[in-house]
């Protein structure tokens, strides 16, 4: 996979084939404003080649560029990829989307939420209601919905249209002779999902069935429409199914349905069927007028729930690294998965920026090749973030099961601690994070 140049430095050789994206309006014109690039001195390497354009693979793009690292970003879809309708950020993802320099442009969009209601679907109880000042670590803390579409738009935004190349659905990681121009690359991160090539490349198992079905979708309903407070993040539980629901603004709201399924089961073919499919698993809790939110969404994503519990130090190998959903993918329990792929991104580039900081530091006098000193902020990058993303994912799965219990009796004893016992004190705890600043060359 590794070559050499004819200095001896160490470089990767990708054969991709595709086309790079001319730029196109959108209703906030996101993609007309991409961020200056100015490379830094002690970059004397090919790009960096990343294989994904999804959350992890642009914010990766962006992150590195404002270090003064150079990027190309391989995607094999056609545009930029608008499925998964929304995501919850929490605190740690909007401190990313900060430190990235696209997060303002993301809350004028997004309204703040503050408070949660844990609640029985078949009785229309609220079990528990609390706002996130009961928190420990709720002081402060920042939760949006956004838009899927929003939040990649907004970090293509900072990215020239040049720089990601679309339709590059021909990817091998090794030189191979005839066929396609090989681009030549300084190192490469794969952000290419829970079926990513490059995790399969590195050895990482694939991922494993959680037991339960989600779907979900964006309704177009007022909040007041439904009783739901425009501040309110809420959960609905029964036995073996679940489901929640949360304002994006006034009058658009992010929702989803899960209940638990064999992984042989067969899948519905049409986009009635899903609909139907998930209506039919909240029927019985008419106080909480899921059958009008679900009617009131004009896309509905259906889809297993899957992780893979990576074992923490080095997942990649040599110049080769992973990022969000490819290096950790996790259940949506914790609302964690675009959270973490975001702090990846700063995390990753903070590495590499200390790396350039130290050759800069050191000029004129004994430096080890670049590729050697890449090679250390990776695995450094690696051990950091896989120790911090276990814990997340072994807590998600954990938390899913004990959601998704389909026992009645069992479930009543569950209610009934939250109801009389539950403290949320530690509630936001995984959320709160300090993340590096990246600054310019």
């Amino acid at each position: 996979m590794a070559s050499t140049d004819g200095q001896g430095r160490r470089r990767l050789q990708i054969i991709a084939t595709g086309r790079t994206l001319q730029k196109r309006d959108s209703r906030r014109r996101l993609v007309a404003r991409a961020s200056s690039f100015k490379q830094h001195p002690a970059w004397d390497a090919a790009p960096v080649v990343i294989v994904g354009a999804g959350v992890a693979g642009l914010a990766t793009a962006v992150a590195l560029r404002k270090v003064g690292v150079p990027v190309q970003v391989l995607e094999s879809a056609p545009n930029l990829r608008a499925e998964g309708s929304a995501t919850g950020l929490w605190d740690n993802a909007w401190k990313a989307l900060d430190v990235l320099g696209v997060a303002d442009k993301l809350r004028e969009e997004f309204i703040p939420l503050n408070r949660v209601e844990l609640c029985r679907g078949e009785s229309g109880k609220v079990l528990r209601a609390f706002d996130f000042e009961e928190c420990a670590a709720g002081a402060g803390q920042e939760f949006r919905g956004v838009l899927r579409k929003s939040l990649l738009e907004a970090l293509a935004s900072e990215l020239p249209s040049e720089i990601i190349t679309y339709n590059a659905n021909q990817l091998t990681l090794q030189l191979e002779g005839g066929g396609a121009s090989p681009i030549t690359a300084s190192m490469l991160i794969g952000t290419d999902g829970v079926r990513s090539v490059c995790a399969k490349y590195l050895g990482l198992s694939a991922t494993n069935y959680a037991g339960y079905v989600a779907y979900r979708g964006v309704a177009k309903i007022s909040t007041k429409d439904i009783g739901l407070p425009d501040n309110t993040i809420r959960q609905i539980w029964g036995s073996g199914v679940r489901a929640g629901l949360y304002p994006l603004d006034e009058n658009t709201l992010y929702w989803f349905v899960c209940h638990n399924e064999a992984e042989d089961a067969p899948i519905p073919q049409t986009p009635e069927l899903v609909a139907a499919e998930a209506l039919s698993y909240v029927k019985g809790w008419p106080t909480w007028k899921m059958d009008k939110i679900i009617e009131n969404s004009s896309t509905i994503a259906r889809g297993r729930m899957t992780d893979r519990w990576t074992p923490p130090g080095s997942f990649g190998k040599g110049l080769v690294t992973l990022a969000g959903d490819a290096a950790h993918p996790m259940t949506p329990n914790l609302g964690q998965g675009a959270c973490t792929a975001l702090e990846d991104a700063v995390v990753l580039a903070a590495e590499v920026a200390e790396v350039l900081k130290e050759r800069q530091s050191a000029s004129g006098g004994s430096v080890s090749p670049l590729s050697a000193s890449l090679e250390k902020a990776l695995r450094q990058y690696e051990a950091a973030q896989s120790k911090r993303t276990l814990y997340l994912t072994v807590r998600a799965h954990l938390m899913g099961a004990a959601l998704q219990i389909d026992n009645p009796v069992v479930c009543t004893v569950r209610d009934t601690f939250i109801s009389n016992f539950f403290d949320p004190s530690h509630f936001l705890d995984h959320t709160s994070v300090s993340l590096p600043k990246l600054a310019a060359p």
